[in-house]
């Protein structure tokens, strides 16, 4: 990862469910999940959840304090798989010739993941 950027947040300011996910920028590079015990706990109870039901979703923030919802679908279908875009990020790498994630989620299941997480 080249070209960073520090985020200048006050070091008293404690972000909760502090969750930096990087996608590999092209071919044979690494991914990296950096977050806290909080978010990371989060993210083990989406992907139990995923599991079981097909797809689950939380909500994490970023250290400027901007939230994000990570979204995490099932799928053992090699026919959807084989057809996914690739998640690179360098223009070189990325294509467009694929389905984009968002088509395989149940928008009804999401919208109601959040509600519930919004009621509690």
């Amino acid at each position: 990862m080249s070209n960073c950027l520090i985020n200048q947040v006050p070091s008293e300011f404690d972000i909760p469910d502090f969750c930096h996910v990087y996608s590999a920028g092209a071919w044979h590079e690494d991914a990296f999940i950096i977050a806290g015990t909080d978010a990371l706990l989060k993210i083990k109870d989406t992907i139990d959840k995923a599991l079981e039901t097909g797809q689950s979703s939380c909500a994490l923030f970023v250290n400027d304090g901007e939230g994000f919802e990570l979204i995490i679908v099932k799928t053992d279908d090699p026919a959807i798989k084989n057809k996914l875009q690739v998640p690179y990020t360098e223009d070189f790498a990325a294509s467009n010739n694929g389905l984009c994630p968002s088509v395989l989620m149940d928008a009804e299941e999401y919208l109601k993941d959040k509600r519930l997480r919004r009621s509690t």
